[in-house]
This record gives structure tokens, sequence and C-alpha cells, in this order.
């Protein structure tokens, strides 16, 4: 959600996880595991499930789809010469 934070410090603002949400494409996919929680968000799907569990920590997990990256001139030498 914009604007929620965890107030840590004053500058937080939360936006960060909302941003990275705002540029995911159809075949990107974000997973998060914190506490008893397990999130997965893809833009058009949100799913929220209650752990049996405490996970202490925080995991993170990004699909990121490659079809809309510009194409990629491979080098297979580098001269530093």
């Amino acid at each position: 959600m914009p604007g929620v934070s965890a107030r840590t410090h004053k500058h937080n603002r939360g936006y960060g996880l909302d941003n990275i949400v705002s540029a995911m494409t159809p075949k990107d996919t974000l997973r998060i595991i914190s506490n008893d929680a397990f999130l997965s968000k893809s833009q058009n799907k949100e799913e929220v499930v209650k752990l049996p569990y405490e996970f202490k920590g925080t995991l993170i997990d990004f699909t990121i789809s490659t079809d809309s990256f510009d194409d990629l001139e491979i080098i297979d030498e580098l001269n530093f010469g």
C-alpha cells in the first residue's frame, strides 16, 4: 500500500514496494514471506496466505520477464589494452 512504512527512520516514505509493483509487466511476479504471511503479487492478481508457522526474517523473490528488455549484444572478448 503506498505511503505505509515501518517508520524506523524519519526519511522513510513507504513507496518502495509500490514503485516495484507499478513497474511490473504482466509476466512478472513478486513473492514475499515474512512473519506468518506469504504474499504473491502480479500485475493482475494478489494473494495473501496466513502461514501455519512463524518465519523469522523476510524472504523476497522476484520473477522478472526479459521479454520487454532490449536485445543485448554479446561481446566474446574484451580488450582493455
